[in-house]
């Protein structure tokens, strides 16, 4: 299975909110409903769940709806406007199942979200240098297309699980990485993208620029 080269389609926008949310993250968020959404897009907001239940139930009701796509924005996202605009429109992207925009860790160092799978099934985060779109082994919902089939093809609903603790390694994976696991198994595409890119709220938001600081 693999992406398609006619875009995400119809978008379902789906916003998980943590308990404190950043006011200017409500502001981008509203930005970008009212000028970067397009005919047929939808959007649904889920708060006060844990982080898997919130991405469950927002499946839930992105299944329900004729949307293609969903789009997950974590509530300490930078975002502006057109930021969906320009994640859906990047036709390198269009060969991806799930595809995620750029984004650094919260909290210093800003180190790249970018997952590699290690030989000792470990993942490691490596250092992004240029503008490129690229398979990865794992991706955050930070700001992330999943198409509808995925979640059609996965067994729900509980797409989005913490692993068992079967071995000493499982219970440190996230339930974004579970899922990712679960579909790369099934036979879909995993990218990410440095053209499109997202800020991380903490203290003070960090992105590219930072991680290059960083990496200097």
């Amino acid at each position: 299975m693999a992406g398609t080269d006619i875009g995400w389609g119809k978008v379902f926008i789906a916003s998980r909110r943590e308990k404190v949310t950043d006011s200017q993250f409500t502001e981008h968020f509203d930005l970008l409903l009212a000028t970067g959404i397009r005919r047929g897009d939808s959007y649904s907001i889920c708060s006060g769940r844990p982080a898997h239940w919130a991405a469950n139930e927002l499946v839930e009701r992105f299944l329900q709806s004729k949307c293609d796509s969903i789009l997950f924005i974590d509530s300490d996202a930078q975002i502006e406007g057109d930021t969906l605009g320009q994640l859906r429109d990047l036709e390198e992207g269009w060969a991806y199942d799930v595809l995620q925009a750029f984004y650094v860790r919260r909290g210093w160092p800003p180190e790249a979200i970018w997952m590699h799978r290690q030989a000792d099934g470990e993942y490691k985060n490596v250092a992004v240098l240029q503008e490129v779109t690229l398979p990865v082994d794992a991706v955050g919902l930070h700001f992330c297309l999943i198409r509808r089939k995925v979640f059609e093809t996965l067994v729900g609903p509980d797409w989005f699980y913490y692993p068992r603790r079967t071995d000493a390694k499982a219970h440190r994976k996230s339930e974004d990485v579970a899922f990712c696991e679960d579909v790369l198994a099934a036979g879909f595409k995993i990218g990410s993208t440095s053209k499109v890119r997202t800020g991380h709220y903490s203290v003070i938001p960090t992105g590219w620029e930072s991680h290059h600081e960083w990496l200097k």
